[in-house]
């Protein structure tokens, strides 16, 4: 990594001399990003029929694709390695013992490897190429539009299960199209990223196979997702024959219609680079942006037009845009959305080949990482939601709530993950724009008080019980518990409201 820096900052110094390597070629690559709640990894040991599509990470990495994949997992701390790397040595080790490593690693099916992983760390998987080998190219076609078709090829698509209940579903994506634009990037974006018709009167993207098989997003994730949810349904391992069989399952079969779908899931997050020539980023019109370069990543990462009067930003979006955009060196710019990171750069050898290496290998990994720790924030939110009119059932579960939520803070509460200056940085922007320091806050002193809360009643019946049970030997006496009794009762009242 120490090698990175100096290319990085040779690179800056070349350019800053005068030396051209602007190039005319452009790039783009696309992450697709689901998050879901997984099964608890101690009920889920790959016995689904489903599980056989998915093989080990190191299943396509070979050669020096896996030798360059190991020398990045030192941008991390080790305990961060640790984490997301479980297989990987503690130290650089020859490629002879790597290549026997691998070889036991590819034996492994699906339950083996989810059996032999620790509890504590990442399991990434990848879906067997064989299954969408034959798939690529795909077409999007807009229904109801007359836009014309964009073709993309999903390079690969991943699995990772991450401690405490927290997956994701990770698609490569990369157009087809042998000239790339910025604006049929975006329209591509928006067809791929949707699942739902955000209205009643629209209707999802096709997604049309070079088999002639025709699905929407929505279809492929429920595909990728069985075995992995606790939505239950037969096994189907032929994408072929599971679009056919999902779109006679009721939907309550199906995670994506469910309350954690719902929630967290009604579209793909997205995680882009995008390198185009400097004529491209610098020729164009800018208004109301401050340059033509940052009208094209407002309109990249927001997949909106600005040509279209329904989505001209005011001057306060503007602003606000302003000060989320990362803007450290002169051929390269980022923007961190909620639901859209996008890395834009000038076309030149640097940004091509590393940038465009460190986004996927480092960049993603960071955001991934982010993303983990704001979906399981969410899902402690919504397990805090308490509608049982048990308040032992509702103590108990607080109880465990509390106990989840200590081991979250002790194990997987990362205050920094990289000493490499640029990956701190966007870590921080990453936390910062996904709001997980406000979140923890705001979680930490509404456990404290639930488990209070209750905890106070909890005493409160204890201490009437007890009361009943040694109490009063006289009517008298029997007098006075029932009238203390009734100051308690009044009590209790005013804790239930």
């Amino acid at each position: 990594m120490l090698l990175f820096y100096l290319v990085f900052s040779l690179g800056g110094r070349r350019e800053r001399m005068g030396e051209s390597l602007e190039l005319e070629q452009a790039r783009h690559f696309s992450f697709l990003i689901y998050p879901f709640r997984s099964l608890p990894r101690r009920t889920n040991r790959g016995g689904d029929g489903a599980a056989s599509n998915w093989r080990h990470l190191w299943h396509r990495l070979e050669g020096d694709a896996l030798a360059r994949h190991l020398d990045d997992t030192f941008f991390f701390l080790p305990y961060i390695r640790d984490l997301l790397f479980p297989d990987v040595p503690a130290w650089p080790t020859s490629p002879k013992d790597i290549a026997v490593r691998r070889e036991k690693l590819l034996k492994l099916h699906t339950g083996q490897v989810l059996t032999k992983s620790a509890q504590d760390a990442l399991v990434h998987l990848t879906l067997d190429k064989s299954l969408l080998k034959s798939h690529n190219p795909f077409t999007l076609v807009a229904r109801g539009s007359e836009s014309q078709p964009l073709t993309f090829n999903i390079e690969w698509s991943d699995l990772l299960l991450f401690p405490l209940d927290v997956g994701f579903i990770v698609l490569k994506v990369a157009t087809a199209d042998p000239e790339i634009k910025a604006d049929r990037v975006n329209d591509l974006l928006y067809g791929v990223s949707t699942l739902f018709a955000p209205s009643v009167n629209m209707k999802v993207a096709v997604w049309r196979s070079a088999e002639r098989v025709e699905l929407d997003g929505r279809e492929l994730l429920e595909f990728m997702l069985q075995g992995w949810t606790a939505s239950t349904s037969p096994a189907v391992t032929s994408l072929t024959e599971f679009v056919s069989a999902i779109r006679t399952r009721p939907a309550s079969t199906q995670y994506t219609f469910g309350p954690d779908g719902q929630t967290h899931g009604d579209r793909f997050r997205v995680f882009t680079f995008l390198a185009l020539p400097a004529r491209e980023l610098e020729s164009g019109p800018s208004a109301p942006l401050s340059s033509s370069w940052n009208r094209v990543l407002y309109e990249t990462s927001t997949l909106t037009k600005l040509s279209d009067p329904a989505f001209y930003p005011s001057e306060d979006m503007v602003d606000d845009f302003g000060e989320i955009i990362i803007s450290r060196w002169l051929n390269w710019r980022a923007a961190a959305l909620p639901e859209h990171t996008v890395f834009l750069a000038r076309s030149e050898k640097f940004t091509l080949d590393t940038l465009s290496h460190n986004v996927e290998s480092d960049y993603l990994s960071l955001y991934l990482l982010s993303l983990f720790l704001k979906m399981r924030l969410s899902f402690f939110f919504a397990d805090l939601v308490q509608r049982n009119p048990s308040l032992f059932r509702n103590l108990f579960a607080a109880r465990r709530i509390s106990k989840s939520f200590i081991r979250f803070q002790n194990e997987f509460w990362f205050p920094e993950v990289t000493h490499k200056p640029q990956g701190a940085y966007l870590y921080g922007r990453f936390q910062a724009m996904l709001r997980n320091e406000a979140l923890y806050s705001e979680l930490n002193l509404q456990i404290q008080n639930l488990v209070s809360h209750l905890e106070q009643r909890y005493q409160f019946v204890i201490a009437v019980l007890v009361a009943l049970l040694i109490g009063p030997q006289t009517i008298k006496e029997l007098g006075d518990a029932l009238l203390w009794l009734a100051q308690r009762a009044r009590d209790l009242l005013g804790l239930l409201h």
